[in-house]
């Protein structure tokens, strides 16, 4: 349990308001309710031995691996257009 106010408590993950508000604003194109979520069922299923003792890294780290992932798919989804700038267009 914990002293400062929460903006996310679940089975093994607590965010206080400080945190959410620094992760909001280093990723705002990352949905934090459903990394919390994402991350809090990984600590839930994860061995003891192998839990962080850094929740404030694990998190930055996590939300890091989502922003990439993002970008990962939305390149997968570009026309041949876009990734020629504009040169394969028709003749």
């Amino acid at each position: 349990m914990s002293l400062f106010p929460l903006a996310y408590s679940g089975r093994l993950l607590e965010v206080t308001w400080e945190t959410d508000k620094l992760l909001r604003d280093c990723f705002p194109e990352v949905d934090e309710t459903d990394c919390y979520r994402e991350a809090d069922a990984w600590l839930w299923s994860a061995p003891l031995s192998r839990r962080p003792k850094n929740v404030r890294r694990f998190l930055r780290t996590w939300f890091v691996k989502e922003k990439r992932a993002m970008e990962r798919e939305k390149l997968k989804h570009r026309t041949a257009d876009e990734l020629l700038g504009g040169h394969y267009s028709e003749r």
